[in-house]
């Protein structure tokens, strides 16, 4: 579960974009997003914005590297994100953490993102994959610090 959480909570990926990672889909510390995997199917992501290619950290590749599958996909014969039910709340009972749906990895990702002043909303909603940058600011408008929204010294609109 390392793998899959070390992607999810550096990347934002969805959980059957991660299922639908193959050893290919990673190469000089970016992932191409091209698939996704669940419920026993794979298929097309989301959206055509959900086809894209993101940035992944060198020690996140190097924890993939380890895996030892004879599988096509990465993580193996797991090809739905249901099936670490039984992993995740006792791995969160375990660090003393309260009940969270498995998704909240990506949304801990993003809100990180702009607490911290990482990205922009249009990079976020790209390494996120939305249509659109509305998408998401409708979901972590509510994160954003205004005050360490930098204008710059010339702004002035009475001038």
């Amino acid at each position: 579960m390392k793998p899959y959480l070390m992607l999810a909570f550096h990347t934002g990926m969805r959980p059957e974009e991660i299922l639908g990672l193959k050893a290919g889909d990673i190469s000089d510390g970016w992932i191409d997003i091209k698939r996704v995997r669940t419920r026993g199917r794979v298929d097309i992501p989301k959206t055509r914005h959900s086809i894209r290619k993101i940035p992944c950290p060198a020690f996140v590749i190097d924890e993939l590297k380890q895996i030892k599958s004879d599988h096509e996909f990465l993580f193996g014969e797991i090809d739905d994100v249901t099936k670490f039910r039984h992993r995740w709340p006792s791995l969160l009972t375990k660090c003393g953490l309260p009940k969270q749906k498995l998704y909240s990895a990506r949304h801990t990702f993003a809100t990180l993102m702009l607490q911290n002043g990482i990205v922009s909303i249009n990079e976020l909603a790209g390494l996120l994959g939305h249509s659109s940058p509305k998408i998401t600011l409708t979901h972590y408008a509510g994160v954003i610090d205004s005050r360490k929204i930098d204008l710059g010294k010339d702004f002035n609109l009475f001038s």
